[in-house]
C-alpha cells in the first residue's frame, strides 16, 4: 500500500485473509486500503472492528491507534488524526521519525494541531536521545 500498488494490496489482503480467517491484522489493512482509495466512509466504519480486535490492553493497540490516525489523516481530519497519534504515542509508539516522514500523514502536516504535536514529539525524542543515547 505504501508504494501505491492498491490492486496488488487488495489481492494480498484477500489471499492472506483466506489463509488466516481469524487474523486480527486484516481489518486494519482493509481500512487503510479503503482510505487510500478515498472511501473514507468504509474506512471509518471499520474503526470499531479494529478497536474490538485491538483493545487498549492488546500488545498491538498502539499500532492500531496509529493506523486509525492514518485513516483520519488521509481524510484530512487533523484533530481526529492527532488525537489517535497521541493515543499511539501514549500507549507505546512515540515514534517521532516515523510521524515526521509518514506519507499517510502528509495531508495534515500544515495543520496547527499536527505542528504542535510534532513539536512535542520532537522534544520528547531529543530528550530520549540525550537520556538513552
Amino acid at each position: 500500500m505504501g508504494k501505491g500498488r492498491l490492486e496488488e494490496a487488495q489481492r494480498t489482503i484477500k489471499e492472506f485473509s483466506a489463509r488466516n480467517s481469524d487474523t486480527i491484522e486484516v481489518p486494519r489493512q482493509q481500512a487503510l486500503l479503503f482510505a487510500l482509495r478515498g472511501d473514507f466512509r468504509s474506512a471509518e466504519a471499520m474503526i470499531p472492528t479494529i478497536l474490538r480486535t485491538h483493545p487498549p490492553y492488546d500488545l498491538q493497540y498502539h499500532h492500531a491507534a496509529h493506523d486509525i490516525a492514518c485513516i483520519y489523516a488521509l481524510e484530512g481530519k487533523s484533530d481526529e488524526a492527532v488525537r489517535w497519534l497521541r493515543e499511539a504515542a501514549a500507549m507505546g509508539f512515540p515514534c517521532y521519525p516515523l510521524f515526521e516522514r509518514d506519507v499517510y500523514l502528509s495531508r495534515i502536516r500544515q495543520a496547527n494541531v499536527f505542528i504542535k504535536f510534532m513539536a512535542e514529539m520532537k522534544a520528547q525524542n531529543e530528550k530520549y536521545g540525550r537520556e538513552f543515547g
